[in-house]
């Protein structure tokens, strides 16, 4: 990628390297994480919910909840980039998978701001999670694709 396209937020949502990424590819990386038993052998003492986990569901969380007043303002200042309503509408979606599903949302899987390694062992309950993370990514996808057309 070159280094003019990383500075977009579409060329940021797409880093991938041998040692980090972002936007889609973080949160299927993190699902086959928990899908793929990564914290089957963790001992409680080993285990750091905010560096493993936690501090990722603030990242969507805060994605979710915070940026629509401030997608609002920018187009207010720029009339036509009216593909910022689909984006604010996108991140709202961000917010109900996490905190407002239907029973069916991050929080309600267990696997929010309150998770327990337990739940992380547990096959069933992790593979859910898994799941949801999987559904972030594509809403991910689906920003990604209406910043890079929008802004054209």
């Amino acid at each position: 990628m070159l280094e003019k396209e990383r500075k977009t937020v579409p060329g940021i949502q797409s880093i991938k390297t041998d040692s980090y990424c972002f936007g889609a590819e973080a949160f299927r990386a993190w699902a086959r994480d928990i899908g793929n038993g990564k914290f089957d052998n963790m001992t409680t003492e080993e285990f750091d919910p905010w560096g493993y986990h936690t501090n990722y569901v603030c990242v969507l969380a805060t994605n979710g909840s915070c940026c629509h007043e401030y997608l609002k303002r920018a187009q207010n200042l720029n009339p036509d980039m009216t593909f910022l309503e689909e984006i604010s509408r996108l991140y709202k979606r961000f917010g109900e998978m996490w905190n407002n599903d239907h029973g069916t949302d991050l929080e309600a899987l267990s696997g929010g701001f309150n998770v327990t390694l337990e739940v992380l062992q547990d096959k069933e309950r992790r593979g859910k999670i898994a799941a949801k993370l999987k559904d972030f990514a594509k809403v991910t996808d689906e920003i990604v694709r209406v910043l890079t057309e929008g802004m054209r």
